[in-house]
């Protein structure tokens, strides 16, 4: 799985539509005279009149939790759309005067949107516990299944497909159970659950893209994990067909293309997304092994300079990509290690023991590495650690 984990994001995206690290309250002017910084408004018109619109009803009625959803969702929209994580600060500021006492579904679904992209996953199971107390609900079911998943908590995942069961349609099913069994099955049992995955996404024409390409990623990754190449690429290009700019399939590619040291079809793939950090960090990656020169690129200074103020700011969201791009670009073994550590208290998906296990490997560290091979036997999770499948 990966960066911003795509599974809870297309939870949220299928029906209306990250560490608890601490943030700053965020401000929110009342008074559009009063600038602190100009956001690039790269986005549609349309979307534009409708925040203006938004802002100026909230300004002459700011109690009015209707409105403040609403332009709340609007600026967590383009926050998705754009890949602009500074306009989920403007959505959890509109809503924050109901953000301990605000019991509208809408409000509370949002909320968790904001609380998972921020990689406060146990904040985000509260809420979602709470709710599901009181009432099941597919949409809550399928997030904090999505959310378990990434914490590496499988027997929760596997309760909450059961309970989806019930309430959701097969291939939304077949997925959730699918981001367990996918993982922690024997290589021939997990080829038989891929062809079945393939089998009901190719059968379902009516489903949404986000769905689709929730599922086609699950079963390429796992394709991915067990060598299967043919499979996994089919799968990764079936994706791109319907979303061509999908960062989750564009993340996937790209690291089976770099695994088979395909670095010009890698830089081909990524070069119109050098924006998106976890894509730059693999174009990054790509241009290091193809080239020979170590000149410095503009976009990889920049990325330096990101690392060290995010590091200052105590934002950790972008711990795995940075300790990807310190292991295998910046051969920075100890701060690669160190990120991924942090990283692993908080999200425990499949790539992040993948990066922790090659740091701990490359800054030779056996606690480390023992801890991963304990973790793995716990879980049932079926990843070859090998030093041959830490090569780039």
């Amino acid at each position: 799985m990966f960066i911003n984990a795509k599974l809870f994001i297309i939870c949220i995206g299928l029906f209306w539509s990250f560490s608890g690290v601490v943030f700053s309250e965020p401000f929110l002017p009342k008074d559009d005279e009063l600038i602190l910084t100009t956001l690039t408004e790269n986005f549609e018109n349309n979307e534009l009149k409708i925040i203006k619109s938004l802002k100026v009803a909230l300004n002459a009625d700011p109690k009015n939790q209707h409105l403040a959803y609403e332009l709340a969702n609007a600026y967590a929209e383009i926050a998705r759309n754009q890949n602009d994580p500074r306009f989920y600060g403007l959505a959890e500021a509109v809503i924050k005067p109901w953000w301990f006492d605000g019991n509208d579904y809408s409000l509370i679904m949002l909320k968790v949107r904001i609380l998972q992209f921020n990689h406060q996953f146990s904040e985000a199971i509260q809420v979602l516990n709470k709710m599901l107390q009181y009432h099941s609900d597919p949409q809550a079911l399928l997030i904090r299944a999505s959310i378990n998943q990434v914490l590496g908590k499988y027997d929760e995942v596997k309760s909450d497909c059961s309970k989806l069961a019930r309430e959701a349609n097969s291939l939304v099913i077949s997925a959730c159970f699918f981001s367990v069994n996918g993982f922690t099955s024997s290589a021939k049992e997990t080829k038989k659950y891929i062809l079945n995955l393939k089998n009901i996404i190719n059968q379902s024409s009516d489903e949404s893209v986000d769905v689709k390409i929730w599922a086609i990623g699950l079963a390429a990754e796992s394709a991915s994990l067990t060598h299967d190449w043919i499979t996994a690429e089919e799968l990764m290009l079936q994706g791109l067909r319907i979303k061509y700019d999908d960062d989750y399939l564009l993340s996937l590619y790209a690291d089976l293309l770099l695994k088979q040291k395909r670095y010009r079809e890698c830089i081909d793939l990524l070069k119109p997304y050098s924006n998106q950090t976890s894509l730059l960090i693999r174009l990054l990656v790509a241009k290091n092994k193809l080239f020979v020169t170590k000149i410095q690129s503009q976009k990889q200074k920049e990325l330096d300079l990101r690392i060290r103020e995010d590091f200052i700011k105590r934002d950790q969201r972008h711990l795995r990509e940075y300790a990807y791009y310190q292991l295998y670009v910046k051969k920075q073994y100890q701060s690669a290690l160190q990120n991924a550590l942090i990283n692993w208290e908080s999200q425990k998906e499949m790539n992040d023991a993948l990066i922790l296990y090659g740091a701990a490997y490359h800054a030779q560290r056996d606690d480390v590495l023992e801890m991963i091979d304990e973790w793995a036997k716990k879980t049932q999770i079926k990843i070859d650690f090998s030093t041959e499948s830490l090569k780039i």
